[in-house]
């Protein structure tokens, strides 16, 4: 393995690592990839995702309300359900989110 030209005899710290495959050469993406990431992306979403999604929201939106105002308004305003508004787009935009490289 050739070293990086400033190094030193000895000097290990800039030996070179094997480069990984480039996107051209890389094995393709089992079929079972392209359907358990949308799924599992679509699954975080629903679940976790969008409350905080529609906090985060709300909180620019709002600048002068704080963490817990925020929620409460929120939960005020449409109760439980309200935390899940927007659920639809977001799993059409988490579905269809595709990794370009390895």
């Amino acid at each position: 393995m050739a070293q990086h030209p400033t190094a030193r005899a000895g000097d290990d710290r800039y030996a070179q690592t094997p480069k990984p495959p480039s996107p051209k050469n890389a094995p393709a993406m089992p079929s079972v990839d392209l359907f358990l990431g949308p799924l599992i992306q679509c699954a975080e979403a629903a679940t976790l995702g969008m409350p905080f999604e529609v906090w985060k929201t709300r909180m620019g939106r709002f600048r002068q309300e704080g963490t817990l105002e925020a929620f409460a308004n929120i939960y005020k305003q449409g109760g439980v359900k309200a935390f899940w508004a927007g659920t639809g787009p977001k799993m059409i935009e988490s579905g269809s989110k595709v990794r370009h490289e390895r």
